[in-house]
């Protein structure tokens, strides 16, 4: 059964129902941590977690900080499909 909170992350566009469908149909899963296996296993059972293999010496992982007073600066890496998904989170405004 999926939590409530999942419930309410349902996206309306029908994108979340194709990946469920996927994840149903799927011979093998895998993702990058314990919660999102745990929901994955809602639907498939054979979920395996692959944790993320960052090489933290890479210069884009060790910029200088610069600090921000008159705001809280969040940094995010993924891909752009999940853009929508980040913008459920709240309003927010895009620095280039």
């Amino acid at each position: 059964m999926l939590s409530e909170q999942y419930r309410n992350i349902i996206d309306s566009s029908g994108k979340d129902v194709l990946s469920i469908k996927s994840l149903k149909e799927s011979d093998y899963v895998t993702t990058t941590g314990r919660k999102l296996q745990q929901t994955f296993r809602n639907f498939n059972r054979n979920v395996h977690i692959f944790r993320n293999m960052f090489d933290w010496q890479q210069p884009q992982w060790n910029l200088q900080r610069e600090e921000h007073p008159d705001y809280i600066l969040i940094g995010w890496v993924g891909l752009t499909s999940h853009f929508e998904d980040i913008k459920k989170m709240a309003n927010y405004e895009i620095c280039s």
